[in-house]
């Protein structure tokens, strides 16, 4: 079964077809970060970097937020448009 989650859509293909076909937009992210960082999207964590197609609700806001160790966090607010890809290149900033 198919989920949105925080505004993150988990499920098969099929499933997040379904969603679609239901009514439910879906939107697309990626993420890059130099140097690498951890990706959370509506505090939820993703994963390192890069963050390839990332499906998310659309037309809704979300919170990115990109955390190394060594760097200040960044932090964005954004939309992803229905059946679109967003494409994020962050270069993170010293502390």
């Amino acid at each position: 079964m198919a989920v949105i989650t925080a505004g993150c859509v988990t499920g098969t293909p099929s499933e997040v077809a379904a969603l679609q076909a239901d009514g439910a937009d879906i939107g697309y992210v990626t993420i890059n970060a130099i140097p690498w960082g951890v990706v959370y999207i509506d505090k939820r964590k993703i994963g390192d970097t890069p963050v390839i197609k990332q499906k998310l609700s659309a037309d809704s806001e979300h919170d990115l937020e990109i955390r190394n160790p060594n760097f200040a966090i960044y932090k964005k607010k954004f939309i992803v448009r229905s059946r679109k890809v967003s494409i994020f290149s962050i270069k993170l900033q010293p502390e």
